[in-house]
């Protein structure tokens, strides 16, 4: 769920993709939530998943997102690098774990991972008019494309 920020603060790649939007009122609401999500078959520790939690909400914040007062932002990590074993009977269990000094590429896979998601969401949403006339507005791909050239971040190596 990408429900989160308002058009405003988008950003894509560092480009202020929402503020070059042309055609969209802007119409004050609610605070939005968004549902993060970080998911890794390495072998991660509760600490370590903690601060992987945090990675995830660098790559939300990298979109544009400040998560406002009264939004409900939920984020959660786990991993499956463990398997406990249905009624072990032993008292110790030999778990293992990344060394937390080699763990830094995987906090940049989290922020990196998170920031596609967001805009892969964003950028697979239609237009929908709900209940009482509620319009969620899809985001004008065209203007997208245009203004991500506009800022050379468009080509061989970017949005295609």
């Amino acid at each position: 769920m990408a429900n989160t920020a308002s058009r405003g603060q988008l950003r894509i790649d560092g480009v202020p993709v929402g503020k070059e939007i042309k055609g969209f009122q802007y119409r004050y609401g609610k605070s939005k939530s968004i549902i993060l999500i970080a998911a890794t078959d390495a072998p991660l520790l509760p600490f370590q998943l903690k601060k992987i939690a945090k990675r995830a909400a660098l790559g939300l914040a990298q979109t544009g997102a400040t998560s406002n007062t009264g939004s409900g932002d939920i984020i959660l990590a786990f991993s499956t690098g463990n398997k406990i074993p249905r009624g072990f009977s032993t008292s110790f269990l030999e778990i293992r774990s990344v060394n937390d000094f080699w763990i830094t590429p995987l906090y940049k896979a989290t922020v990196e991972a998170t920031q596609e998601a967001i805009i892969n969401a964003l950028t697979s949403a239609h237009t929908i008019t709900g209940r009482d006339g509620n319009t969620a507005f899809g985001l004008p791909l065209d203007q997208v494309k245009k203004i991500m050239k506009k800022y050379q971040r468009f080509g061989e190596n970017h949005l295609g």
